[in-house]
């Protein structure tokens, strides 16, 4: 055989226990792309060795719709009841009752074939699950330790005399079972927790392929320790990974975690040794996010979940599992595997392939995303970019706390939006303030902290204001409080990003929702840059974003399903042996088709075909900018050209999709009808067509004269009072329901896509329900 080139990833986490009573059924999965010059994927070979025994193979020849169990955690996505998503991949399913007990490890080998020439590529690792179904504790530590905010690290660990600190608490079971902790549990009880390191912490290590599990439970939080400056503190900041010798490892779990602010910063004493840190559900987000509004102050405190220090540092990494990223100016910063992840609520990158490693992305989703509009109402709290003019006076604070600090009030008029209810937004904040340019008086420029904000003025933290009224240069705008660098240039906000080479980036299942309203979509930028082997596939981006792909160099690189709604523009970019196929672009500028190896079915929205085989272009979404999803009615079907693409592309594996658009975004995963939202009274006299698969819902009473027509398959829903005179017109399938509510009918073989109002903010009331991802399960029975 010839060694090939194809790229795989492994859909499981390696070192995971399974105990009596856990699942037995354990599905093993990987996705693999082949190399452009290797043909096709035919098969891949699972081997499988029980305690180092003689090996068992499986073949795989085809990909299927698998889900992964390998953590009992719920996915964040949106259709997902249980587990994680499904994936379109390759996968076996293990009998843990039956195949040995003991290490089990899986190898796998995947073959491309072209030409009657067979490419196999082995991955890059295995996968190891520790089989203990048989009721035998096999792990070298099988302690627990308990820790409490108002504990002591004196105290033996029980739930009833817990440690104060996870260091003291590594110390206890090092104490209890020596340096070999792979299987020993800490456990966080509820309060806000710090790690508690110590220069002087035992030395301990996790072997094999296993873990070490810090395990949150309801109301533990944690967070890097800072003072009051904003520095963090250390070491009561570390968690110490001292390892045990030269290439030993610490290996992380933290179940279901919420992390605020920075989050775990290992020392990893060892140079020849590492630290993974593995967040397995749970959540993060920095001090300054109540999970509602977006707010300038995200920057507070803000880092990734995990960080590394010490000789070790470059051999360590961090990824993710089932977890959420919300508040944060950046969502997924140098982390090496992001699955089933969701980034809500940012204002920056929502992942950044940043690392030495590069990244792997898999079923996420991104949402509720802004920026910045210079003069206008943001959506962000805290953001100001205002040119005041004489619509600002500067004097000097009278009274109060705050005697004598630079006062900011309007004299007149008012500007576009309250930029007092904004700049109140960062009092307190130790990063973040406001940027004073164009006063006449020199001592009244610079950047300076929000002490005070009230309903027509601001005090800020400069102690010789020169009373004065705004000049014609006059401009307020928040920035960093270090270097007084203003937010506009401060943060760049990008979907996904990469800057600088790269070699074997995977992003698969990648959606980015219609939320994300101010950043670029897919970014590369530098010139120079080469993207070699790397894969985006099913990746959808909304018409208000574009890809941007800068004079960037792509080396047999495979990019198919993706939907760029909006602009797709290459550049000055080359793509020397790529794929790419069925993908969409609003619009295309610079398509390297002329050293693309394969383009085929690519369909251009507005401008001409981008060549290769098979290309469209032309309308092919409805005009109306609300539903710029839906089909239009005569390109529905193949009409196209798109190639059909597989259904597993849901998250859920809902089977219903829309032949022939092979780049259908996997992002609005539901089909969903458009839904009309009535949250008070509707006391009307209309007329009201509702298409196939249509809804009404009213969630109060329903009072009106009107004619209305329904079509197959539409609803009209009343949770209240229907009390009503009108003209009634029902084809086949369609169903008035009020008082007692039964099932949706089996949804139509062409789907829509929700009409999803954007958000307000602030302040941001929550949907009765989201609408948006609905439909992926059967609608349930209420009344």
């Amino acid at each position: 055989m010839v060694a090939g080139n194809a790229t795989v990833r492994w859909r499981c986490v390696s070192g995971v226990r399974f105990a009596a009573g856990d699942p037995t059924a354990l599905s093993v999965d990987l996705s693999a792309w082949p190399h452009p010059d290797e043909g096709a994927i035919t098969q891949v070979t699972f081997s499988i060795v029980v305690n180092g025994g003689s090996p068992t193979s499986v073949v795989v020849n085809s990909p299927s719709l698998r889900q992964p169990n390998y953590s009992p955690r719920t996915s964040p996505l949106p259709g997902v009841t249980s587990g994680f998503a499904k994936i379109w991949g390759y996968g076996t399913t293990l009998d843990l009752s039956t195949i040995g007990f003991g290490t089990v490890e899986v190898t796998a080998s995947v073959r491309s074939h072209l030409s009657g020439t067979d490419y196999d590529t082995p991955a890059s690792s295995s996968f190891v699950i520790y089989n203990d179904t048989d009721g035998t504790d096999r792990r070298p530590c099988s302690s627990v330790m308990y820790v409490s905010t108002t504990g002591d690290n004196a105290n033996a660990g029980t739930i009833g005399s817990p440690k104060a600190t996870i260091t003291g608490a590594l110390n206890g079971l090092v104490a209890a079972a020596g340096a070999d902790l792979r299987g020993g549990r800490i456990v966080l009880l509820a309060g806000d927790h710090s790690m508690g390191g110590q220069y002087g912490a035992s030395s301990w290590h996790t072997s094999g392929a296993g873990w070490l599990d810090i395990e949150f439970q309801a109301g533990a939080t944690i967070s890097r320790v800072y003072d009051s400056g904003g520095g963090t503190v250390f070491p009561d900041s570390y968690l110490m990974a001292t390892g045990n010798g030269a290439g030993a490892a610490c290996r992380l779990r933290m179940v279901n975690p919420r992390i605020r602010g920075s989050g775990f910063a290992p020392f990893v004493a060892d140079g020849a040794g590492m630290c993974v840190v593995w967040m397995d559900g749970g959540s993060s987000g920095s001090w300054a996010d109540n999970e509602s509004n977006l707010s300038a102050r995200f920057i507070d405190y803000d880092g990734d979940p995990a960080g590394f220090d010490g000789p070790g540092a470059a051999n360590s990494y961090w990824i993710a599992t089932q977890h959420t990223r919300g508040g944060v100016t950046d969502g997924f910063s140098g982390a090496r595997s992001i699955h089933d992840c969701r980034v809500t609520r940012f204002l920056g990158i929502g992942l950044y392939d940043n690392a030495p490693v590069a990244m792997d992305v898999c079923n996420v989703l991104l949402d509720e995303q802004d920026y910045i509009y210079p003069n206008a109402e943001s959506q962000v709290l805290g953001l100001i970019e205002y040119e005041g003019g004489a619509d600002l006076t500067i004097t000097d604070q009278k009274s109060g706390p705050h005697s004598g600090f630079m006062r900011i009030e309007m004299s007149g008029g008012s500007p576009p939006f309250d930029i007092f209810a904004h700049g109140a937004e960062l009092v307190g904040s130790l990063r973040v303030g406001l940027v004073v340019t164009g006063a006449d008086s020199a001592a009244n420029n610079g950047t300076f902290s929000v002490l005070e904000a009230g309903a027509d003025y601001l005090v800020l933290d400069n102690p010789t204001p020169v009373s004065e009224v705004g000049g014609s240069a006059f401009k307020l705008t928040t920035g960093r409080l270090s270097d007084g660098t203003t937010w506009n240039v401060w943060i760049h906000p990008n979907a996904w990003r990469t800057q600088g080479d790269r070699t074997g980036s995977v992003v698969q299942n990648l959606a980015v929702s219609p939320t994300v309203r101010s950043a670029q979509g897919l970014f590369t930028s530098a010139v120079g840059n080469t993207m070699t082997r790397c894969v985006w596939d099913e990746v959808v981006v909304p018409p208000a974003l574009r890809g941007n792909f800068d004079l960037t160099t792509f080396q047999d690189c495979t990019f198919r399903y993706c939907t760029v709604a909006g602009a797709w523009d290459w550049g000055g970019s080359t793509a020397p042996g790529s794929v790419c196929h069925d993908c969409v672009a609003g619009s295309a500028n610079n398509w390297p088709t002329a050293t693309a190896q394969v383009t085929n079915r690519i369909h251009r929205i507005t401008g001409g075909s981008v060549g290769g085989t098979n290309p469209t272009s032309g309308s092919w979404f409805a005009d109306d900018p609300n539903t710029s999803y839906l089909p239009a009615v005569g390109v529905r079907g193949l009409d196209s050209g798109l190639g059909a693409r597989p259904p597993a592309a849901k998250w859920s594996g809902d089977t219903a999709w829309s032949q022939g658009c092979g780049a259908w975004p996997v992002g609005q995963l539901n089909w969903a009808p458009p839904v009309e939202e009535v949250t008070g009274s509707l006391d009307a006299t209309f007329t009201l067509s509702l298409a196939a698969t249509a809804e009404v819902e009213v969630e109060a009473s329903l009072a009106a004269s009107f004619d209305l027509a329904l079509s197959a398959a539409a609803e009209l829903e009343v949770e209240g009072a229907l009390d009503a005179t009108f003209d009634l017109a029902l084809t086949a399938a369609a169903t008035i329901e009020s008082a007692v509510v039964v099932p949706t009918p089996a949804p139509t073989p062409i789907p829509t896509m929700p009409n999803r109002r954007t958000p307000k903010y602030p302040p941001r009331d929550p949907p009765v329900r989201d609408r948006w991802f609905r439909g992926e399960q059967p609608r349930p029975w209420r009344g």
